[in-house]
Order: structure tokens, then sequence, then C-alpha cells
């Protein structure tokens, strides 16, 4: 399998800011494994997470609310034997109400029917965009960790974020003892914030401790997030990107097209100054060797950094 060996020879690596390890400077989104809302099986989700693995990419993100916790599970499956070679990030706060954890129970039958029935996936994710609500109180964190580490079968994980608090949270700090408390305790390795907004992202940066921040960033950066990556590159705190593709209009139908939009909106948020790593979320191995073959030739940097290459 030469083109995987060549993959993995490709793949850099950097320091993740100030938390003590390495990752590969892409990294594997999975919020959609086991989702409801994805088509494939379990199967089709172990042998993405191994392709990735094929690939030299050693980083995966994941929540405990992500496929209702299946998620986490996965990974856990997919990751056995091979567990020494990647760092895993999950996050907690935001959670589904009483009523989404009742229909977890129907989750076979309404993933049948989502793939099959007009209109039924749209209902799903409608209701699902309502039914989010949050908690950051360091009991709830708490124990929204330990069963994140019973389901990926670890005793430490090696990044733990608040999953998307609003700056009034992170201004009031009170979980963040809790998050010391954990790394103290060794149940985690580092910890960090995950963010919606630029704001929120500045404030995240005034955290005793913080390790890394997780920000949408994409094509066409505005001055606010490019602002955000040098203040968090000056505090050696590292950036993992999600959403690199929202700065696109609709990708085309057209293959090549397609292939080429990606690829230069992965190389784009890639080569940004401050970015550590660059998050592909999707479910098919197709897409993520296309965000994989988009590093295959240098990418001019803007930064300046240690850089390994291999696993």
């Amino acid at each position: 399998m030469a083109g995987v060996a060549s993959s993995q020879a490709a793949m850099e690596r950097t320091a993740f800011g100030n938390a003590g390890f390495d990752v590969s400077v892409l990294g594997l989104g999975c919020s959609r494994l086991g989702s409801t809302l994805n088509a494939a099986g379990k199967p089709e989700a172990v042998r993405l997470v191994h392709a990735a693995l094929d690939h030299g990419i050693d980083f995966f993100d994941t929540a405990d609310i992500y496929g209702q916790g299946d998620s986490e599970r996965i990974l856990r499956e997919a990751l056995a034997g091979r567990r020494g070679r990647a760092v895993i990030a999950t996050k907690a706060g935001q959670r589904f109400s009483a009523l989404s954890g009742v229909a977890t129970r129907f989750k076979a039958p309404l993933k049948w029917l989502a793939a099959r029935v007009p209109g039924v996936r749209a209902a799903i994710a409608k209701r699902r965009a309502t039914d989010m609500n949050f908690c950051f109180e360091p009991d709830h964190l708490r124990r929204a960790l330990e069963g994140s580490l019973g389901r990926l079968g670890v005793e430490c994980v090696d990044l733990f974020y608040l999953h998307s608090p609003p700056v009034e949270v992170i201004r009031e700090g009170s979980a963040f003892e809790l998050l010391r408390d954990l790394k103290r305790e060794g149940k985690i390795r580092s910890f960090g914030i995950s963010c919606d907004t630029v704001e929120a992202a500045f404030a995240a940066l005034g955290v005793d401790g913080v390790s890394a921040l997780q920000v949408p960033v994409s094509v066409g950066a505005d001055a606010g997030t490019l602002g955000l990556l040098k203040s968090a590159q000056q505090r050696g705190v590292a950036v993992v990107a999600r959403e690199v593709l929202a700065g696109l209009p609709g990708l085309s139908e057209d293959a090549a097209e397609r292939r080429r939009a990606v690829q230069g909106a992965v190389r784009f948020v890639t080569g940004l100054e401050g970015v550590t790593s660059t998050l592909v979320g999707t479910t098919r191995t197709a897409h993520l060797e296309e965000a994989v073959q988009a590093l295959a030739a240098p990418v001019e940097r803007q930064r300046a950094r240690t850089v390994r290459t291999g696993i």
C-alpha cells in the first residue's frame, strides 16, 4: 500500500501548544460517528478511523453527546490495539433534553427512517437543534468526564474541552478549578474550551492553565479570527480549527471541482499562522483522503513551528 505509506511520511506533526504532546496537523472530527443522521453503520465508521491512522492522522475529536455517546464507543473499538498512536479530545457541557434522551432508545429505527423516508432527516435535525441545553456545573462535568472515560475505555483523556460555554460562564470561571483538579488527579492531560465566537475565545485565553481553543476557521478568515490566532500563539495556546468548509459557497456536484475547493480550504486553514491542527469532519474515507492529499505537496506556511514527520 504505497499510497498509505507515502501519506504517513508526509503527514506533519506539531507541538500541541503548552500541553506537552504532539498531534498531526490534520485531525478527524468525529461528531457524525454513530449519529442518527449518519446512514453509514459502525463498520464503516471503524474503517474511517483506521484510514485516518493509516494516513498518519492521530488526533481524534469527539464529545459526550456525539452520537449519544456512540462516537466515543466507536473510537474505543476502532483504536483497540492502536491506542498508543492516538490523541483523543472530548467535550462536556452540552446535553440533550429529557425528551431527546427517551428518543435515544429508538435510535436504530429512527436512523433507518432518516435514511429512507423524505423529511424525517430534516425533522430530526430541527428537533435536535432546539432540544440542546447546557450545564457547566462542576458535578455535571465530573460525571460527564467519568462517562466519557468509560465509553472510551481509558483512565485519562488527552484533552477535555468545555463544550461551547457562553462568555459569561468563561468569565465567571467556577468550572476551571474542577478542570485543574481533574488534571492533578490524572484523569485529563490538558483542558481547553471549544468556542463558538471570537469573543468567547478571547475570554478563554485569559483562563489560567488553558492549553487549547477550538474555533471555527474558514477561507477568508476575518481580522478578529486572525487576531485571535496571533494572541493564542503568543500565549502558547493551541488552536484547533473546525468548520473549515463553512466559508465556501455550495460545493459543486462535479467531483473534480469539489475536490479542488475542499483541498484549497484545507491548505488555506492549515497554513494560517497560529492554527495547530485542522479538523476534517466526515464519515467518508474518500473525503478524508481529499483532505490528506491537500497536504501531499508542501504548504507555504506563515508560521514558525517545530515539525516532525511520521508517527
